[in-house]
């Protein structure tokens, strides 16, 4: 794909999400949570607690550049890097995986987020497990990658257990084997020692957490080990390497084993806390720390059932700190 191309299906890609802004902002009303329904997978699908307007993404601009090559990733050209994010919302078996009302709110909030925070964003809607690894392939092969600093995926739909994500033909597709596998410096080399951020926005298993009483107050509501060597201890005839599996920060809206939780009218729980606090953190804030606060807003969310929700982040040689930097254009010299 050319990237002149891109950029023209990425302005019909704004304009849609204008149109989708103000028809979200034109319910008021939060609809009744659904009940928790053990025989099928749709128990992403339950309200939180609290009626607030939908969420408008306006990220906080940056006064200064956060600079040190050991420590810190390279984040300054005038485009960040590109975007993904797919959304399933469509499922042909209505009973098992059932239409996710709300997730083009997440698709608004993250495409107005990483846009704002200086991304080149492209987003794909109710692809087949087939045309979903086609696009991955393209994507990972994308020349834009070769002049970005780091990537964005995000990856919203329903989900099974053992890191399994449905596509819109009701198929699983494989975290790790079938996308974080496509960014490795192997397969990747253009994102290589570039921070490579993966956000999956689904269920990992049928599980409800409700939770425990809070302290003090009453209820309310509802391998093998080997020998280091060192750079002088390599043999002459070894180059020296970097890992295959290297800059990767991946989070997940929720547990293994345990569902997550969208709103009809606000989208998901932990889009919405996620885009929440970079907008207003990414001036002065790293990623890591970024995500720690995630953990912190996420954690006051609560269905009328009682039920709460946990997210975690994982690393792979994640080695340094990311500021995004919006609003400057390039690093002064």
């Amino acid at each position: 794909m050319e990237v002149t191309k891109e950029q023209s299906m990425i302005s019909r890609i704004n304009a849609v999400a204008q149109n989708e802004r103000k028809n979200v902002g034109k319910q008021k009303e939060v609809p009744q949570p659904n009940q928790p329904n053990t025989k099928t997978k749709d128990t992403e699908t339950k309200d939180t607690e609290e009626k607030q307007e939908v969420l408008k993404v306006q990220v906080t601009k940056a006064t200064e550049y956060f600079v040190d090559p050991e420590k810190i990733y390279n984040i300054s050209s005038n485009v960040r890097g590109l975007a993904l994010i797919l959304n399933n919302e469509e499922f042909p078996s209505k009973e098992d995986y059932k239409t996710r009302t709300g997730s083009q709110v997440d698709v608004v909030n993250l495409g107005d987020l990483f846009q704002q925070l200086g991304f080149s964003v492209v987003t794909q809607q109710n692809l087949t497990r087939n045309n979903t690894l086609k696009y991955l392939i393209d994507f990972a092969s994308h020349p834009a990658h070769a002049s970005a600093d780091m990537m964005v995926f995000c990856m919203s739909t329903h989900g099974g257990e053992k890191g399994k994500l449905m596509s819109s033909d009701c198929l699983e597709i494989d975290i790790e084997a079938d996308i974080l596998r496509m960014f490795t410096n192997e397969n990747c080399p253009d994102l290589r020692e570039k921070p490579k951020f993966f956000i999956f926005q689904a269920c990992q298993g049928q599980d409800s957490d409700y939770g425990v009483p809070i302290r003090g107050m009453e209820q309310i509501i509802c391998h093998t080990d080997a020998s280091s060597m060192g750079m002088t201890g390599a043999p002459p005839s070894c180059p020296l390497r970097d890992p295959t599996w290297e800059d990767m920060l991946i989070a997940y809206a929720t547990l293994p084993g345990f569902v997550s939780y969208r709103d009809h009218v606000r989208g998901t729980w932990f889009i919405e806390s996620l885009c929440k606090v970079l907008m207003e953190r990414s001036c002065d804030t790293n990623l890591r720390d970024m995500l720690d606060e995630v953990a912190r807003k996420l954690k006051k969310y609560q269905a009328e059932n009682g039920a709460k929700q946990s997210f975690k982040y994982d690393v792979i040689h994640f080695y340094k700190k990311v500021f995004f930097h919006p609003g400057l254009s390039s690093q002064p010299i």
